[in-house]
């Protein structure tokens, strides 16, 4: 009978196959696989040869197995990776027992009226500092009352979760003060960003910088008494250092506040003239000197007349240097306009006074100088000791 072994160069590109592809076939089932391929290669045709390769071909698609490259050389290799993504809507994991929900937010300012936290020091001692509980957004503490004012929220330490920067004010007192929260929750206090005390005399706002903490702070309040439009305005910037909070960005002091001005008067002695048919006229040399260092839009000169002088608001157009001025009360008291001078400088003025009378010498009659915002509230004065003097009627 003929040789039904299938020839020679068949075998040996069979087996080529077979040692090439299968190492790749690794799966359930891989040994069935090389089974039917090991019976395949008793077919002597060339379409049997075919028809066998499809079947080794489909037999690994169907075990998902790579289907091998005519390249001879090793393929590189890709290790599987567990996937992190999580399936929409799914739950993330509880947080640790350690850790409370709301470590990760910021502290709110209505939670921050109930907390209990370290106060930092303030310029006055009245005012409390170290553990102190808030009763509200505004707390008293035995004569004084601390309260809580605008917040932002900076992330001062660049964690991702920002802080809560807050404006505290106690009677006049002012501070910024960052607080954040320990990992159970509970407020706790970060450091003190500024406070009043010295050139800086008003805190007006707080912003968020992103890690910054912007503070709008004044050199006069602008409140209580104070006129608005008295205080210089600067915004300073504010950065945290691991162990306080230090300024870098903005003015480090206060110009010369130019509604504030150190004013001083002086006058001579009133002198009368000579009899003139009944009336004696004389006269009073009044300076005003401005030591700055600024020089407010206006200023009043107000006179109290001693003895027997007096003015009549209907006359004092027949008397010098009286133009503009108003008389008070009993026709003793006046006052009168008058122009600062710039810083450095003074301004001499006479005024003219007429006597009808004369029933003695030895009356003291004194001005005082004021200075005043242009909505006519009076301008700060660093030493009020020389803004009044005393004139002799001689």
């Amino acid at each position: 009978m003929p040789d039904l072994d299938e020839p020679r160069h068949l075998r040996v590109a069979l087996d080529d196959f077979h040692a090439r592809v299968a190492p790749r076939i690794v799966r359930p089932g891989a040994a069935a696989v090389h089974l039917t391929v090991r019976r395949r290669r008793r077919v002597r045709t060339a379409g049997a040869v075919a028809a066998m390769v499809a079947v080794v071909v489909g037999a690994v698609a169907l075990l998902g197995g790579p289907v091998p490259s005519p390249d001879t050389g090793t393929p590189s290799e890709t290790p599987a990776t567990a996937s992190t993504d999580r399936p929409s809507g799914s739950a993330s994991a509880p947080p640790s027992p350690t850790q409370s929900p709301t470590a990760a937010t910021p502290v709110s300012q209505a939670e921050l009226a109930t907390a209990t936290v370290d106060l930092p020091a303030w310029s006055q001692r009245a005012c409390p500092s170290g553990r102190f509980t808030f009763h509200g957004a505004s707390t008293r503490s035995g004569t004084v009352t601390v309260t809580i004012g605008q917040v932002a929220h900076p992330d001062v330490d660049r964690d991702g979760v920002p802080e809560t920067a807050a404006v505290l004010t106690c009677q006049t007192e002012a501070q910024v003060v960052v607080f954040d929260r320990d990992p159970a929750g509970a407020v706790t206090t970060v450091g003190q960003v500024v406070r009043t005390g010295g050139a800086v005399r008003a805190v007006f706002a707080v912003q968020a910088d992103g890690s910054r903490v912007s503070v709008e702070v004044g050199d006069y309040r602008g409140c209580c008494g104070e006129s608005a439009d008295l205080p210089q305005h600067q915004w300073r910037v504010y950065a945290w250092t691991g162990q306080g909070f230090q300024q870098v960005q903005g003015p480090t002091s206060f110009p010369p506040n130019p509604n504030v001005a150190d004013l001083s008067v002086s006058a001579s002695d009133l002198v009368w003239g000579p009899d003139n048919g009944g009336s004696q006229r004389g006269t009073v040399t009044v300076t005003v000197r401005n030591n700055g260092p600024g020089a407010p839009a206006r200023a009043t000169l107000a006179f109290a007349l001693g003895g027997d002088t007096y003015l009549y608001q209907e006359t004092l157009h027949e008397l010098a240097g009286w133009d503009g001025c108003t008389v008070g009360s009993e026709n003793t008291k006046a006052t009168c306009p008058v122009t600062v001078p710039p810083a450095g400088q003074s301004r001499t003025l006479t005024f003219e006074l007429r006597h009808g009378t004369i029933h003695g010498t030895g009356f003291s009659s004194t001005v005082r100088v004021t200075a005043a915002l242009p909505d006519g509230s009076p301008a700060p004065d660093p030493n009020t000791g020389d803004n009044a003097t005393t004139f002799v009627t001689k």
